[in-house]
């Protein structure tokens, strides 16, 4: 990793605006494209052959959804879920809300943290209901998940030593990102390691292409595909009286696509 660091520190480095709310078009084949706004001044590549794609992004990823469930055939009449009190429906939906791919407890990043405790409202990630949310509170909005460390991780925010280095696998959120990944967490200057989960702020992601990216004086499109399929769960977990508890949509580190035609 550090002869690749060294490549990207030779670049020229212009400070710009900041950027808009992610926008993405979904491709209807399991992936999402970035939106032409995410980009700022365009992308110019050279002409050349690219044997490895980077892409630096924040580790916190964040989800919005909304899921109906069928309970014509349950004892139940609904998913239990959290709110200002614990709430019941047959819809559920992501609320303001941060936690860990870990459900770490605690302060992370400024953040309270929520551990998907069914016994707890508060610390439920989404709130269920007839209808959706639309003010409020516990309206319908963007939840936040924290890849705090590539290794495994227990109890509090920061009880665990980092794992700062994803080595390179295969991809393995369903979608074919021709080649091979690696990530590694840094801080937010874009350059360091991260060191502990609290400066640990960035996903350094690479993919080592199977087949090189050639950009030709011909090339008129260059695509990056977000594999979206595998990369989010719905988490649920047993809660108060025995009531099944949607606590949490849960976000894993994305598989990225790099084409160019």
């Amino acid at each position: 990793s550090g002869p690749l660091l060294a490549e990207c520190k030779k670049v020229n480095e212009t400070t710009i605006e900041d950027l808009p709310p992610a926008a993405f078009v979904d491709n209807g084949d399991g992936t999402a494209s970035a939106d032409s706004e995410l980009v700022s001044g365009g992308i110019n590549l050279g002409i050349k052959t690219y044997t490895h794609a980077f892409m630096i992004l924040s580790n916190h990823l964040q989800v919005k959804h909304t899921q109906t469930y069928d309970f014509s055939l349950a004892a139940a009449s609904g998913m239990a879920g959290g709110g200002a009190t614990l709430s019941s429906g047959t819809t559920c939906w992501t609320i303001a809300a941060v936690s860990t791919y870990s459900n770490l407890d605690g302060t992370g990043h400024g953040e309270t943290l929520r551990t998907g405790d069914p016994e707890d409202t508060d610390e439920i990630s989404t709130k269920c209901g007839a209808t959706v949310d639309t003010s409020g509170d516990y309206k319908l909005d963007y939840a936040t998940e924290i890849i705090e460390t590539f290794g495994e991780a227990n109890g509090n925010w920061g009880s665990d030593a980092v794992v700062n280095r994803w080595p390179y696998a295969a991809a393995s959120r369903g979608l074919d990102i021709g080649g091979t990944k690696a990530a590694i967490l840094l801080q937010s200057n874009n350059v360091d390691l991260a060191t502990t989960m609290e400066n640990g702020e960035r996903i350094f992601y690479i993919v080592a292409m199977a087949n090189p990216l050639m950009i030709t004086e011909n090339t008129t499109t260059f695509n990056i595909g977000f594999g979206l399929t595998n990369s989010v769960s719905v988490d649920f977990s047993e809660g108060k009286a025995g009531a099944l508890t949607n606590v949490k949509h849960g976000a894993d580190p994305i598989d990225i696509r790099f084409t160019a035609n």
